[in-house]
């Protein structure tokens, strides 16, 4: 797929105001405070907010969404998911590609071209080149 800048027109949710690609898009109305994800994880509250300015940094504007199970990064859809542990983060993002490394904690295929992959950020130094290289492309839906 071909990033393009081409705005498209979202809905919104009458009752949450979140906004989707898709009309009617089945999802939770329910609002969860972003705070709750990092109560008694103070390292992992840290890496979460290096992990944000290394985004805002190096891929360009998003906008979070916090919800109960985690908490996504978003463009026109969500391009990362983050949920918050005590002494880590654990980041998950699509790609339409197959891609190999011993960073990925687990892979699944979703379909013939999208592959869900998880890492786990343990420290500071594993916000890399490498990672910021895959979100861009989440980002960009390539």
């Amino acid at each position: 797929m071909v990033a393009t800048t081409e705005k498209i027109k979202l809905w919104t949710c009458p009752k949450c105001k979140r906004q989707f690609i898709k009309n009617n898009q089945v999802h939770s109305c329910r609002q969860f405070p972003i705070e709750k994800h990092f109560e008694r994880k103070a390292a992992g509250a840290n890496l979460y907010q290096l992990f944000q300015q290394a985004i805002k940094k190096n891929i360009g504007p998003f906008k979070v969404d916090s919800l109960e199970c985690c908490i996504h990064f978003c463009t026109q859809s969500a391009f990362a998911g983050v949920k918050i542990q005590r002494n880590k983060i654990r980041v998950d993002f699509t790609l339409p590609q197959l891609i190999r490394s011993r960073r990925f904690i687990h892979s699944v295929k979703m379909s013939a071209n999208r592959h869900l992959y998880y890492v786990d950020i343990n420290s500071e130094e594993e916000i890399d080149d490498e990672l910021i290289e895959w979100l861009k492309k989440a980002y960009r839906k390539e």
